[in-house]
């Protein structure tokens, strides 16, 4: 509150498989209130008699995301002050449909929308997280002043685990084929992009959009001008798609897109190699890169993994650097339809070169994720990787690694934590402990089992310090930048700064 400010009262939105949508207080772990969608009602009536049931039910199964307003930049919700706070959440796995409840109150909430089959034509389930952005949709159509709307994908199509072999391809879905703009406050449909020819009237109809698109998408401003201009996001074919946002335009020609690389089975026939099936799940991680003498880009760093089938080995996936050579151009729809996407023959393999040649002007570079020999054994990566300081950070899933200890137990598999440059993919890091750089140096095992989560950084606050008569020295502000994979720490993080010196010139600026 205003008259008593503590920043360690907060409040937990997590979702769980019971249907529920829990809010938990951080000060003493107590449930605050519970909210179950109305559409999911009748289900859980019946799971609550507990027939037998041939499959797990998930319901609520997506995160949940927040926007914060804070009017007035305290730090505090007043919504006699004009804040509010709003949270976003899908059903993920448990169906279709996506909610919004204003939680300014955090004592009482408010349902306000929710969006689902009814109104996005061709949703499958929602596995893209929506993710909060502003965008100038022109017309009028817009009830937020702050032009705030919600992005995701099509979601997910279940046909792409219930397959004769895991890992074999589709040669299209049926649903999650399209991405959709929601207006953040009404929850209307702002705009959408689908397959050409496939009867949703979508404002932006596109030939190649034939695959679910179940990752999150990641959104840029690349102009500073606080509105989304660039989106890339992966599908389940393993195409990368880049679509550039025209702010003030109606919806009409709000967007033009295109694929950039078609890195799986897309453009390999009707009957695609199993091992050729790549898909991706995970949302690219978009970082521009800039070196003295050298043509800027933006590095899009994403890995493929059969997420539906995580204990799958018939695929050959990889982690993959794509470049895009005109990181603040926007391209009108005639410049996409006119690209030859990038190839993963195109792309050069570095999994067995230690100091890769990597060309100023090419495509990016592939790690195949193979064992010596090469023996693929199916490692994959099953979340975002993360570039910083010039290194591509992400951690892959090995199964059957160990092997089983009981017949009745699950497999629990190996997990391994990779560091490499951004520029070629070579170590950056001594992570096996070697008198001198090799191969395996550019990943470790991690001790944790199962699927490791995301990676995430902290930023530990400037550390306090005091001379030897108690007096305070300066503050440091080189405090050490951590990243973690749940609760396990990364040691190849350690060094890593949150602040330094950076001088430039006129003749340096882009």
């Amino acid at each position: 509150t205003t008259g008593a400010p503590d920043g360690t009262d907060g409040v937990i939105y997590a979702t769980e498989n019971d249907g529920y949508l829990h809010a938990i207080s951080t000060r003493d772990g107590k449930e605050l209130w519970a909210f179950i969608p109305q559409d999911i009602l009748a289900t859980i009536k019946s799971v609550y008699f507990n027939p037998t049931y041939p499959g797990k039910h998930y319901f609520l199964d997506g995160s949940v995301r927040v926007l914060k307003y804070d009017a007035n930049g305290d730090g505090i919700v007043d919504s006699a002050a004009g804040d509010r706070v709003i949270i976003y959440f899908g059903q993920g796995r448990g169906g279709s449909n996506y909610y919004a409840l204003d939680v300014t109150d955090r004592n009482n909430p408010k349902y306000m929308w929710s969006i689902g089959p009814t109104q996005l034509a061709g949703i499958g389930q929602a596995w893209s997280n929506p993710v909060l952005a502003r965008v100038n949709v022109g017309g009028g159509t817009q009830t937020s002043v702050q032009k705030l709307v919600l992005i995701f994908g099509g979601g997910y199509d279940q046909a792409e685990e219930t397959q004769t072999t895991p890992g074999t391809y589709l040669s299209n879905d049926s649903v999650g084929t399209g991405i959709y703009m929601v207006d953040a406050v009404s929850g209307s449909l702002l705009w959408s992009a689908s397959q050409n020819g496939n009867g949703s009237n979508a404002d932006l109809q596109l030939n190649r959009m034939d695959h679910a698109i179940a990752a999150d998408i990641a959104v840029l401003d690349t102009n500073g001008d606080g509105f989304a201009d660039r989106m890339y996001v992966g599908d389940m074919a393993g195409q990368l798609w880049r679509f550039d946002i025209w702010n003030g335009q109606t919806k009409s020609t709000l967007v033009t897109g295109g694929v950039i690389a078609s890195i799986g089975a897309h453009d390999l026939g009707s009957n695609p190699a199993v091992t050729e099936s790549r898909r991706f799940y995970n949302t690219p991680d978009v970082a521009v890169v800039q070196k003295k003498g050298q043509p800027s880009f933006m590095s899009i760093a994403i890995g493929s993994g059969y997420r539906g089938h995580p204990l799958s080995t018939g695929i050959q996936d990889r982690m993959y650097a794509i470049r895009d050579f005109k990181p603040f151009e926007a391209m009108s729809q005639a410049q996409y339809n006119a690209l030859t996407p990038i190839t993963d023959a195109s792309l050069t393999d570095i999994a067995g070169i230690l100091a890769p040649t990597i060309s100023q002007v090419a495509n990016g570079w592939k790690l195949s994720l193979f064992n010596a020999g090469p023996l693929w054994v199916g490692e994959k990566v099953l979340s975002p990787a993360a570039t910083f300081n010039n290194q591509i950070l992400f951690t892959t899933y090995t199964p059957g690694v160990g092997g089983v200890a009981l017949s009745c137990q699950p497999s629990l598999g190996l997990n391994k934590f990779y560091a490499v440059s951004v520029f070629d993919g070579s170590p950056v890091a001594n992570l096996n402990n070697h008198n001198n750089a090799q191969l395996d140096d550019r990943s470790m095992s991690l001790a944790q089992t199962g699927i490791a989560p995301a990676l995430a950084f902290l930023f530990p606050a400037p550390t306090a310090a005091v001379d030897a008569s108690g007096n305070p020295l300066p503050t440091n502000s080189q405090s050490p930048v951590l990243c973690m994979s749940g609760v396990e720490v990364l040691g190849a993080c350690r060094n890593f700064n949150s602040r330094m010196k950076t001088y430039w010139n006129e003749a340096d600026a882009p």
